[in-house]
């Protein structure tokens, strides 16, 4: 017996084991002209077994061509079967048609024989009172679609035309009844008789509109729109989403503006599109052809002003759905004074609660006269404008007065220590910079270091307090005509504004201390009220509960301002000089600069980024080796960007490189100074001559071998500027700790540069930080310098720069309307300057396109930077050339942190900041002559022994100001709205007349 063998390799998977006949007829049949193949004999096969796998199918039998005759001969012969079978059912079809029409001719004839005709007996089965629904539903509507395709016949063009008329009539009436019924329903609900007012401006959304309209108030009536505004082309070719998006807006704007004809009520969506057009500048004359559009109100709808009473009456809150509206006229008061009213109830019930922070800033205009005449002038109008907003992450708790009244009576001296950075500070401070350098290189490297965003985002440092991303609501006050630059202004300001905001109503009222973020002469003004009221009033009229940070966009300001008059150089230089400031500006082509008369703030600080940006790139190929960044990007990663980012700090950016030259340079002066004295007292006594006096050492010059003057300065203002950058990039991340770190090299820096104002305010916030404000204060301090408008990430702005960005468009909104504007106009309007501009916003943004008022776009740089990259590599700025100086007369920049350093040592500014706290302490210690305070009755019985006489004798003489300099320091100005734009590495581009 044999054994099963396997099969060969060529056999198919599977295959199964044919017998001896069915190999033979394979075997006769193939033919290898026609490619069939040759299959083993069957001696050659093995025994079919269970284990072989499933059976093959039928072999292959006859040639090419039969098998194909075979397959047409099987095809033809289903093909006659089913069209066999269609005959029949087409037959059969025709059959049951014919009896169903019979049918239906018989029912026709029996209906007549009855004496009913065809529409009585539909009106009999359609009428609800013969109760024949049944019936409706079994034999009518249960057939899905059998309606309409009824009501199609009497529409086409086989019925009469007076039917289809009528068919066509009553369509038109019940839609149009339909609609009505829509209006009547959205109108009874009161949705669009909304209030306006802060909250519901800010809920405004075209896009929510549009949903609410065609689910729940008005789908037929946004059908119909909808039908009217698409084309067939555009349903078949399909539209883009943001043509989409445009569609729906035309659509909404048009239903809601019928809706507000059919209730002159409905008024809500032709509120907010005044408010819109009068906040980008829209004319009087524009107002009277978009109001008979029923697009916006009338003006005098806008800008009437009312009674109290008719203000007091407004209520915020709408009708709730479903309830009965009465149709009734508006209120008196305008648009205009309903939505100031509203922003001040609002600042107000902020107020009530304590937990607010308070801006404040003067505002200038120049009020012109419309014609001349006897005793009318332009003249020059000085007021205020006051921002509240919401503390964020305060407890009422952490701002007990007395406590802080108890902390500011114990705190010791600002000593030196508390200035300086420590170690820990000073590596996180290197951290932080280095951190600068790979930003500024990968995001002004080009398009190649794109690749690298994700690991920059990774790594950025985070201090220990960072703001939590949240968004602050910014509520404005009226402005009033209070000049608060003085000191009896600054007392008069606060005497408004706590009427404004009714504060003595509050609970917390001289129980808790108040936040004030301010520039510098405004704290000035504050803290010299408090000065001179200390040890004689108590209570409100002391200024105790004032808590006084520094307004940190000025501080930008102001070391911009040092930076540039630092590097700035001599314009005569030219390329002698060519790292300095004034030969970039005429390389980058543009307007030249005058020390003598600042520019504006965005001007002076585009120029020293720039210039920053081109230097740390031109030092990335200096420390990389590179040709290019191009090759640069192409070969680095991540971990090359880290170690070629402290190479530029530790090298290019070191002020120990600086001091070493320069002590070189030094060393070598005087030593050839003291030989060329001796040189000449030899010579003297030779000749029998008198010795040289000291004269002679001042006259000595030399060819200098040591120091380069050009790289040193290159090297000053690369560390300048990188402070300067890092605090830019902190505000923006809301990291209080690394804002802090900055401040304090400014608080050295200042005092350098001349900007002696705002270094004694540099020791201020040290001092109060460090030992005065308790630890509460200072965390709301540094929660709440800072404020995010947008409640997005990255977005975080200096609070007077907010103060600063509300003036500006105060300004132009209040100057839009000519010569007839007034205070009090100004008082109605400046509440309102923050909700317009959200509003602009959101509409912009729900329209698909913000060129429309105020745009922004990133700056292109590119062209700047590589032509300053080229001017530093021709010129070899940061390459060290021993004997390099400037021309004569011109000196070296300053190091301003050193110097600044210096002046605190050996100086007097720190001894008289200390004398004058400690004497402020001890005239807080006197029982004040007005007002009651909790912590002066307790004070008093626990230093009861103390002498007052003396105190009095010793204290109440004189107190120095705080702000010493009374000098005026020039600043850079803010002209523009790119000056006080909330982030200024956008370009800001005003679209329309101002």
């Amino acid at each position: 017996m044999s054994h099963p063998r396997i099969l060969p390799s060529t056999r198919a998977r599977g295959a199964s084991v044919l017998s001896d006949s069915e190999d033979e007829v394979l075997d006769s049949s193939s033919d290898t002209e026609t490619g069939a193949c040759t299959l083993p004999r069957a001696s050659s096969l093995p025994l079919a077994i269970s284990s072989d796998g499933p059976i093959c199918s039928s072999p292959v039998v006859g040639t090419r061509e039969e098998r194909k005759r075979k397959r047409w001969i099987k095809g033809s012969k289903k093909r006659l079967t089913t069209i066999q079978s269609q005959k029949e059912n087409l037959s059969l079809n025709v059959e049951l048609d014919a009896v169903h029409y019979a049918s239906c001719l018989q029912a026709l004839d029996a209906i007549r024989e009855c004496g009913v005709t065809l529409g009585e007996l539909n009106e009999f089965v359609a009428d609800p009172k013969n109760n024949q629904g049944t019936i409706r539903w079994d034999e009518i509507f249960s057939s899905r679609g059998l309606v309409t395709h009824i009501l199609d016949f009497w529409v086409s063009s086989g019925n009469s035309p007076s039917g289809k008329a009528e068919v066509h009539d009553w369509a038109v009436d019940y839609v149009a009844s339909t609609v009505k019924s829509e209006a009547r329903h959205i109108t009874s609900s009161g949705y669009l008789r909304q209030t306006v007012n802060v909250h519901n401006l800010s809920q405004f959304s075209f896009p929510r509109y549009c949903e609410i309209l065609r689910t729940q108030y008005a789908p037929v009536t946004v059908r119909i729109l909808e039908s009217a505004a698409t084309s067939t082309r555009q349903i078949t070719e399909g539209i883009s989403d943001a043509r989409q998006a445009q569609k729906s807006m035309v659509v909404t704007s048009a239903a809601l503006a019928c809706f507000g004809e059919y209730s002159r009520t409905d008024n809500f969506l032709k509120s907010v599109m005044s408010l819109y057009a009068y906040a980008n500048g829209a004319t009087r004359q524009m107002f009277s052809v978009l109001s008979h559009l029923g697009i916006t109100t009338s003006y005098s709808t806008l800008i009437r002003k009312g009674s109290e009473s008719d203000l007091d009456n407004l209520h915020p809150e709408a009708p709730r759905a479903g309830s009965k509206v009465k149709d009734k006229s508006p209120p008196l008061a305008g648009i205009l004074h309903m939505l100031s009213q509203s922003a001040r109830n609002a600042a107000r019930a902020l107020a009530a609660t304590g937990l607010f922070g308070s801006t404040y800033d003067n505002i200038n205009f120049l009020a012109h006269i419309a014609s001349q005449l006897v005793g009318r002038t332009d003249s020059q109008e000085n007021g205020t404008t006051y921002t509240i907003f919401p503390l964020f992450k305060a407890k009422i708790e952490d701002m007990l007065l007395y406590d802080v009244e108890e902390a500011f009576d114990t705190a010791p001296e600002l000593s030196l220590d508390d200035i300086l950075l420590d170690r820990d500070e000073q590596n996180s401070l290197d951290v932080n910079i280095i951190h600068c350098i790979q930003r500024i290189i990968v995001n002004h490297g080009g398009k190649d270091f794109d690749q690298f965003k994700a690991d920059l985002e990774k790594c950025e440092p985070v201090s220990d307090f960072k703001i939590d991303v949240h968004k602050t609501d910014i509520l404005p006050i009226p402005s009033f005509n209070i000049d608060e630059s003085t000191i009896v202004g600054n007392a008069e300001v606060d005497e408004v504004v706590k009427e404004e905001l009714e504060l003595e109503a509050s609970p917390f009222w001289l129980k808790i201390v108040r936040f004030f973020g301010m520039d510098q002469l405004s704290r000035a003004r504050a803290r010299s009220i408090f000065n001179l009221r200390s040890g004689a009033e108590a209570g409100y009229s002391g200024f105790s509960w004032g808590i006084y940070f520094n307004g940190l966009f000025h501080g930008k300001m102001t070391d911009a301002t040092g930076t540039l008059i630092t590097h700035w150089g001599n314009p005569s230089s030219g390329p002698r000089n060519p790292g300095s400031l004034v030969f970039h500006n005429s390389q980058l082509r543009r307007l030249p600069i005058m020390l003598t008369s600042l520019p504006n703030f965005r001007t002076c600080r585009d120029l020293i980024f720039v210039s920053l940006y081109a230097r740390i790139l031109h030092c990335l190929l200096k420390v990389s080796g590179c040709a290019s960044l191009t090759n640069y990007a192409a070969q680095a990663t991540w971990s090359t960007i880290e170690k070629d980012a402290a190479r530029i700090y530790h090298k290019f950016a070191c002020a120990d490189v600086v001091d070493d030259l320069r002590s070189k340079r030094a060393a070598e002066k005087k030593k050839f100074a003291w030989e060329s004295v001796g040189k000449a007292s030899e010579s003297a006594k030779v000749k029998g001559k008198r010795k040289p006096g000291k004269d002679k050492y001042k006259d000595v010059t030399q060819p200098v071998t040591e120091g380069d003057m050009v790289f040193e300065n290159a090297i000053l203002f690369l560390r300048d500027a990188l402070v300067s950058r890092e605090f830019t990039d902190a505000v923006k991340a809301g990291d209080s700790g690394r804002v802090l770190l900055v401040l304090k090299v400014w608080a050295l820096s200042f005092r350098g540069s001349g900007r002696t104002k705002y270094a004694y305010e540099m020791l201020h916030l040290i001092h109060n930080l460090s030992h005065v404000w308790p630890d509460g204060i200072c965390k709301i301090v540094l929660n709440n310098w800072l404020l995010n408008p947008t409640g997005k990430k990255n977005a975080f702005v200096e609070v007077d720069l907010v103060q600063e960005h509300l003036n500006f468009w105060i300004k132009t909104i209040y100057k839009a309307h000519g010569s007839n504007a007034t205070w009090e106009w100004l008082f109605t309007i400046s509440p309102c300057v923050g909700v317009l501009r959200e509003l602009v916003k959101s509409i912009n943004d729900s329209i698909g396109t913000s060129s429309q008022g105020t745009r922004h776009a990133p700056p292109d740089l590119s062209k700047d930077i590589e032509t300053l990259m080229n001017s530093l590599e021709e010129h070899d700025v940061y390459t060290l050339t021993k004997g390099r100086v400037l021309d004569a007369g011109e000196e070296p920049s300053v190091d301003v942190v050193s110097k600044g350093l210096e002046q605190l040592l050996h100086g007097t500014p720190l001894v008289e900041y200390n004398q004058a706290f400690k004497q402020l302490q001890r005239r807080r210690r006197i029982q004040p002559i007005v007002g009651e305070s909790e912590y002066y009755d307790k004070l008093r019985h626990a230093t009861s022994s103390i002498d007052t006489e003396v105190l009095l004798d010793a204290d109440l003489e004189f107190i120095p100001q705080f702000s010493v300099d009374e000098e005026d320091e020039p600043m850079l100005q803010l002209l523009t709205a790119e000056d006080v734009s909330l982030d200024m590495d956008l370009v800001e581009i005003m679209d329309h007349t101002e």
